[in-house]
């Protein structure tokens, strides 16, 4: 059986957290192949997130939550959430209602044989001063992974938890 936990780093996001774990819970993902589990991080909100996720956490038995009162950033976030995964795959999406949840479906057909895999957004969706930071970072990996990537900086994700942790990344700022 497959085991996913999807990572979802949330500051301040009171009016789209909620929606979002409905939309993730809406695709049905859960079976005997596949088992799901969501854990929203709360990032040190200051608006009403941590009381939508607990909402959530009781109407949904495969959400968590992890919490903490200091905003520490989005790599905080997405390491505590990670630690606290059960699922070999994690998937990493915004609270923010920009990644749609559908493509979580192609995500999961592609994990065979992957290690990561990044999303991408519309690029005419991408702030100006985000777009040409994208396309500076997209020539360098480009160049050296001699693939064609065209949004690298995306924050929808999926990827291996062995993988992740080899990352070294720490769960400070």
């Amino acid at each position: 059986m497959m085991k996913i936990s999807i990572v979802i780093p949330a500051k301040n996001e009171e009016k789209h957290v909620g929606k979002l774990i409905d939309k993730i819970e809406d695709l049905n993902l859960d079976s005997k192949n596949l088992k799901l589990e969501i854990i929203a991080v709360n990032d040190g909100s200051t608006d009403r997130t941590k009381d939508v996720i607990l909402k959530k956490m009781r109407k949904y038995k495969n959400v968590k939550i992890v919490s903490y009162k200091k905003n520490r950033g989005k790599t905080y976030a997405c390491v505590r959430g990670v630690k606290k995964a059960k699922g070999r795959w994690i998937i990493i999406m915004d609270a923010d209602l920009q990644h749609d949840p559908q493509d979580i479906k192609k995500f999961i057909k592609s994990m065979k044989g992957a290690d990561i895999i990044i999303g991408e957004r519309p690029m005419n969706k991408i702030p100006i001063i985000r777009k040409i930071s994208n396309i500076v970072a997209a020539k360098f990996i480009n160049f050296f992974t001699e693939r064609n990537f065209d949004d690298v900086l995306c924050g929808y994700r999926a990827i291996k938890k062995e993988k992740f942790n080899q990352l070294g990344l720490k769960d400070g700022r």
